[in-house]
């Protein structure tokens, strides 16, 4: 299963307010749920993937251990950005 992801960044709306663009994204593999959500995050160097899940970011299930986005480590969005491991925090996420 695919998913046609359409957005525009900053710089797209500076040069032109109604531009967009888009990619065909795959749907990541998952285990059949009732009810859910469709996450599509966007990853540094152009990197897009779609999930299917019951979970949101930070908690236990969701996929790749993906912390929420307000909690994360910069580039590592693995770690928590109050992770001692976390090679660059960000002092304005508050733990």
């Amino acid at each position: 299963m695919t998913v046609t992801v359409e957005w525009r960044d900053d710089e797209m709306y500076k040069n032109d307010p109604n531009s967009l663009t888009s990619r065909v994204v795959p749907v990541e593999k998952y285990e059949y749920f009732s009810d859910g959500f469709l996450w599509v995050l966007f990853f540094p160097g152009g990197k897009i993937k779609a999930y299917a899940s019951q979970w949101m970011p930070g908690f236990p299930g969701f996929p790749e251990g993906l912390q929420a986005p307000n909690v994360a480590c910069p580039g590592h969005f693995t770690l928590l950005n109050s992770d001692p491991r976390c090679p660059a925090p960000d002092n304005r996420i508050k733990p």
